[in-house]
């Protein structure tokens, strides 16, 4: 505008002294609130600037007398100015562990909190708001002195605490019931430590999050979270209304400036944009210093202070995020409703630090395992094994949750405390599931096969702390093959029992792998048998194994073992050889024509000899062949262009590209071609690197399992290239939509040309109705699709910050899943067993009241179950699941323990809606899309 002129020039020349930024700063705002209420800028407005313009060159700059003589010219705008309302919100963005270890994120905690004592003190209309439960433990265990002065501060209202989460945690790989427990234990630990009501924390505040998935509203409003606060993962939408299938939603704030930054003198300068396009006059502003915490400056309370007279600007004041949110609410109707995923920030963080990455998959699949064994303890008892320890456990898991700890963006030092403390979870979890089957094994009468005659045997007790189980990061070559809880004997001579648990809703039917220490008997005359003495075929897969002064077999058969339940197994020793008896070794030669066949009841697979890719995999219930002559199944080697100083958070360009399995020598190490549990080995070296890759393929399964042992030593190169691992399998259907499973439900993609989250699987749905395939693993997150393929990364060799991540040994199982549908039930299915494995129990024989087989619940329905666990006051069960399919689903659930009383529940375990009286057994709507939970009172 031509009667502007002289403004711009005014902002242009102005020297900045305190004055000039003052009048700048409310002409700006003024300005902007014109253009937006789409009002010409008033003459009034322009000779003032003009005036002003012409102090400055005739002076030199603008003093008070300038700027006063101008603020009372434009007085008739003073009242539409503080029509609008900026709540200052102070806090500290602290960084658990980003570019430092543990003791410095302690340092920072400490020294920030005394800083916003000191100004509390100071400063009587300062509030300051601090989120995150780990940083008031912080407090608690390292200085407890400062804990009285806090509590006063936030019963005076004068310190906020916005967490609602143990620490502002990733939103992507962050599993279901993990999100729950953020919720349940922040709000838990917040009422002990500071006497917070747990109802009157409802902000979520997750500034620095790398993107959120689709589900996030269902499982806060789950836990009693109404309001977000963000800042990436959108760049559209700044208040909203998040909404998910099942109707519920979130209030959510995207920042618009950013989440940290000083208070600077144009600081509303946004505010008049931001209001029109929000359809609201409440504004926020942010401040405070971070990442690596210190939180507002003494300039910034001043200058909020100060500002808050200035006549031409909007009512400022001090305030809280809970305060902002409830203004917001008033004009809900106003905010347009989001109905997708806030994705995609750093797709690298998907892959990168794959420890960090194993751990947190490891520990939340076991610690759901402990919970469930636990409940199953809880129904033999009063109350079950160490529940405090396993809550330790959790607040380690939840930890390294954090958005700069299971993303990978962090330094080595980062990755050996969480590896440190993932191994102390673990620990908890371990024992705790080791005492629940010890608590059910003694109540089951295991003396069905009679008492074996013991008196020379040295086999109770062999195995202790042998290769019981895959460390959470699984790098040794030790590690056993497979999750497993315990591998100690608890049997004697020539009778043996294993009881076998199923934590899982689905009921087993599936091969089972135990270790039979310092048998005397021959092989030969060994017999397996169910818990009705009926034979059971089995294989033997190791023998005459020697560990110390003890000796092993390792056995293998096909077990059933109903939902949520157990089931026993006998070993004993026959007079007379057992004819019946498979021995391990192939029955036919499996290569024809140049190819390796691996075939069971459901899938056949063959492999082209010279490069181990699947040629030809087929769905034998459908008769549907998947890959339509399209080799698939293999490894690549990318090399990434670079990404400069964010290596770590993004995948480049593919400069690249390496078809391992065609490149290198294929060396065939063993194979298995017929029976129970059929298998080939191959070894492949590259690089600097080497694979040793076992293809499984059991009786009854639609998987064919991958387990990859690594041995990784690629690095990536400052302003070169970044090289990365990934499983690559093409498929010969139309597909134009990928399933992914993410926390609390799947969402349905197309090709995005990058990498995208999930927790347990990826599958390509067909066009047309019928056979599909999917991909799963234990413990990896960064799956892409493109054309007619699916792939699946294992390792990037980022090079910032971390400059040498994931060096050495690894190991993850990765499975192909061979589907008649694409139901996502059967989808879920798969996956769950795949990573949940049935535990094999070594009891001794003894009466017990408890039968042969028993299921402790038995749940009906298509759901799926994310936690059956004691609850948190030990007076009853709580059982936890959602809903994906997009219409109402009954669910049945049936226990054969009377309860007395069943009730709707919450995250925080509240009892809500009755559903049964005494009984054993209900059926409840569940609706599409929801998370729900019943507790169980016995």
């Amino acid at each position: 505008m031509s009667e502007l002129k002289l403004y711009w020039k005014l902002k242009e020349e102005c020297g900045r002294n305190y004055w000039e930024q003052r009048i700048l700063a409310e002409l700006e705002f003024l300005r902007n609130m014109f253009e937006e209420e789409d009002q010409a800028v008033p003459e009034l407005f322009c000779r003032t600037a003009d005036g002003l313009y012409g102090k400055l060159k005739a002076q030199g700059g603008l003093i008070e007398q300038d700027v006063r003589v101008a603020e009372e010219a434009l007085a008739a705008y003073h009242d539409r100015a503080k029509q609008y309302h900026v709540t200052c919100a102070a806090h500290a963005h602290i960084d658990m562990n980003w570019m430092w270890g543990m003791p410095e994120t302690v340092g920072v905690v400490i020294d920030t909190f005394q800083t916003m004592l000191n100004l509390l003190e100071e400063y009587p209309d300062f509030i300051f708001s601090q989120s995150q439960a780990s940083t008031y433990e912080i407090i608690e265990k390292y200085a407890p002195s400062m804990l009285p002065e806090i509590r006063k501060r936030v019963q005076e209202g004068r310190w906020e605490v916005t967490a609602s989460s143990w620490v502002e945690a990733d939103k992507n790989m962050t599993g279901t019931e993990a999100m729950v427990r953020h919720i349940l234990y922040t709000k838990e630990y917040l009422k002990e430590l500071l006497g917070i009501d747990p109802d009157s924390i409802q902000v979520d505040f997750e500034p620095d999050t790398f993107g959120h998935s689709r589900y996030v509203p269902e499982i806060l409003s789950h836990g009693g979270i109404k309001y977000y606060f963000h800042c990436r993962g959108n760049d559209q939408e700044e208040v909203y209304r998040w909404r998910v299938p099942s109707g519920k939603e979130v209030l959510v704030y995207r920042e618009p400036n950013w989440y940290l930054g000083p208070v600077d003198y144009e600081m509303t300068s946004y505010v008049p944009g931001y209001c029109k396009r929000n359809h609201t006059m409440e504004a926020l502003y942010v401040y405070g210093v971070g990442d690596h915490g210190g939180g507002p400056t003494r300039r910034d309370l001043e200058r909020i202070i100060d500002m808050r007279e200035w006549p031409l600007l909007p009512e400022i004041q001090f305030g809280r995020y809970h305060d902002f949110f409830q203004a917001l609410e008033k004009n809900m109707e106003d905010y347009p409703v989001v109905e997708r995923e806030l994705n995609y920030i750093f797709t690298g963080c998907y892959t990168t630090q794959s420890r960090i990455k194993n751990a947190n998959r490891t520990l939340e699949d076991s610690f759901y395992d402990s919970e469930v064994l636990g409940a199953m303890e809880y129904l033999c008892q009063e109350s079950r094994s160490n529940r405090s320890g396993l809550r330790k456990g959790w607040r380690n898991l939840m930890f390294n949750q954090f958005h700069d700890i299971l993303p990978g963006s962090c330094v080595d030092d980062t990755v050996s405390y969480s590896l440190g403390i993932s191994q102390e979870a673990m620990s908890y979890g371990i024992a705790c599931a080791n005492r629940s089957m010890k608590a059910v094994g003694d109540r089951i009468d295991t003396s069905a096969m009679g008492y074996p005659d013991g008196q020379d045997s040295t086999s109770e007790g062999a195995g202790v702390g042998y290769n019981t189980m895959g460390t959470p990061m699984r790098s040794g070559q030790a590690a056993s093959d497979g999750r497993k809880i315990t591998e100690a004997c608890r049997g004697k001579g020539n009778i043996r029992v294993y009881t076998l648990f199923n934590t899982t809703q689905y009921p087993r039917l599936e091969p089972v792998e135990i270790t039979l220490w310092d048998w005397q008997a021959s092989l030969d005359r060994t017999r397996v048998t169910d818990g009705e003495g009926k034979p059971v075929e089995y294989e033997v897969v190791e023998k005459d194994q020697a560990y110390w002064q003890h000796s092993f077999h390792k056995l293998v058969f096909t077990a059933q073992v109903p939902a949520f339940g157990y089931a026993n197994y006998y070993i004993r020793e026959d007079e007379l050889p057992i004819k019946m008896h498979k021995t391990d070794e192939p029955r036919v030669h499996r290569m024809e024509d140049g190819v390796y066949v691996l075939e069971n009841q459901k899938l056949k697979a063959v492999f082209a000899t010279d490069s181990m890719k699947l040629v030809s995999l087929t769905d034998k219930q459908n008769q549907k062949e998947l890959l339509a002559g399209t080799p698939s199944g293999f490894f690549r080697y990318i090399l990434e262009d670079d990404s400069r100083d964010y290596s770590a958070w993004m995948v480049g360009a593919y400069r690249k590209i390496e078809d391992l399995n065609e490149e290198c020598a294929i060396r065939i190490l063993d194979q298995k071609s017929s029976g129970i549990r059929q298998w080939i080995t191959y070894q492949m070296d590259f690089h600097h690197s080497s694979l040793v890759v076992k293809v499984i393929l059991d009786d009854q399964s639609k998987m064919l399992r991958y387990r990859i042992k690594a041995d990784w030593h690629e690095t990536g190169t400052p302003g070169g290239v970044t090289p990365q691992l990934q499983f690559y399998m093409p498929f010969g259907y139309a597909s134009d939509q990928t399933r992914y499973d993410v926390p609390g439900g799947v969402v349905e993609r197309e090709s995005a040309g990058h990498d995208v989250p999930a927790i347990y699987y990826g599958a390509p749905l067909p066009v047309e109705e019928g056979s599909c395939l999917m991909l799963t693993s234990d413990s990896k997150y960064g799956y892409r699709t493109e054309k007619q393929a699916i792939l699946m990364n294992l390792l990037r060799a980022a090079y910032t910050p971390d400059r040498y991540p994931d060096q050495g040994f690894h190991r993850w199982d990765l499975g192909i899943g061979v589907l008649s549908s694409a139901d996502w039930c059967e989808m879920m299915s798969e996956a769950i067993c795949f990573s949940h494995p049935v535990y094999a129990y070594s009891n001794s024989v003894h009466p017990g009241t408890l039968g042969q087989s028993f299921s402790f619940l038995n749940v009906d329905g298509q759901v799926k179950v994310t936690a059956l666990k004691e609850t948190e006051d030990g007076k009853g069960l709580l059982l936890r699941y959602y809903n994906c399919a997009k219409k109402d689903e009954k669910l049945t659930v049936a226990s054969p323990n009377s309860w007395k009383e069943v009730s709707r529940s919450d995250a925080m375990e509240n009892t809500g809606e009755k559903l049964a009286d005494k009984g054993n057994d209900l059926t409840v709507r569940q609706a599409a899309g929801t998370l729900d939970c019943i507790k169980i009172l016995y």
